[in-house]
């Protein structure tokens, strides 16, 4: 079975190097993230941004974190995908491939992030810190910048393992088998002359020349 054969169309569409399947698997990540946290910021704009509990108020809570929270696990499938659809995990052989993909994914699914934080601390009443904001968003990248290396090395080594299934040999188990029968007629022979050589020599001279144990000869 040739490595190639098994990739599917999205895979081949993705290209083959592992920044090819990064970026544009990446810049999938970051339009999914702007358009999930853009749209919820939107929606927010209309409704109270109060929150109790009590009477039962989390609408402004919910599209605070379920946006954010599926574009980190849309993300987070992405990079995985990216090491998974690796053509050299498809030959049985994953690692460094999928961790380039992965991290790469990851990245620009952080620069989609930062450009929403970055438009939504600009029109907040705060403004925007650029100290804090640049601590905290590089502290950010470095977590994405590992967690995708990590998701990409996941995803190929699956592929890997996957692939390596499917390449070896279906006639080995037989063969082994085959040979293991051919051996026992070998053993069979040599059980039975370590028999025999044990037989004669518990036996007395006369008896293996043919005489009677009370000293007579035989009839032969």
């Amino acid at each position: 079975m040739e490595p190639g054969k098994s990739r599917g169309p999205i895979a081949e569409a993705l290209g083959g190097t592992a920044r090819q399947r990064g970026v544009k698997l990446g810049i999938i990540a970051a339009c999914i993230t702007i358009f999930l946290l853009f749209g919820a910021s939107a929606l927010q704009r209309g409704s109270s941004n109060a929150v109790n509990l009590a009477s039962g108020q989390i609408g402004a809570l919910v599209m605070l974190v379920l946006p954010g929270f599926l574009a980190v696990v849309i993300a987070a499938i992405l990079a995985y995908y990216a090491g998974l659809s690796s053509p050299d995990a498809q030959s049985g052989a994953g690692g460094r491939d999928g961790i380039i993909a992965g991290s790469i994914t990851m990245l620009l699914f952080w620069v989609g992030q930062t450009l929403f934080f970055v438009v939504d601390d600009i029109r907040s009443p705060q403004g925007l810190e650029i100290g804090s904001f640049l601590g905290q968003r590089l502290l950010a990248a470095l977590l994405f910048f590992v967690v995708g290396g990590v998701l990409g090395w996941g995803g190929s080594s699956a592929a890997a393992r996957r692939a390596r299934s499917i390449l070896s040999p279906p006639g080995s188990v037989s063969l082994t088998l085959t040979g293991a029968d051919l051996d026992q007629p070998d053993a069979l022979n040599q059980s039975i002359r370590v028999t025999r050589g044990e037989y004669f020599s518990q036996q007395e001279p006369g008896e293996r020349q043919g005489e009677h144990p009370d000293g007579a000869e035989g009839d032969g």
